[in-house]
């Protein structure tokens, strides 16, 4: 049996920060991870997302 990494287990920051992964959050919005990492990366777009995200966390 492989034994699994406790990193592994652990949430990435886009999960703690956002509630979803990079890939899920890139989906969403049809667009690349990196795009979402260069979001992630402004205050203003940060903030957008989460808001964003969380208006659209009943029509999933």
């Amino acid at each position: 049996m492989k034994k699994e990494s406790k990193i592994k287990d652990r949430p990435n920051k886009y999960v703690l920060k956002y509630g979803k992964s990079i890939t899920e959050i890139a989906e969403i919005f049809g667009t690349s991870n990196s795009t979402v990492t260069e979001w992630d990366k402004d205050v203003d777009k940060s903030n957008w997302l989460k808001k964003r995200l969380k208006e659209l966390k009943g029509d999933f």
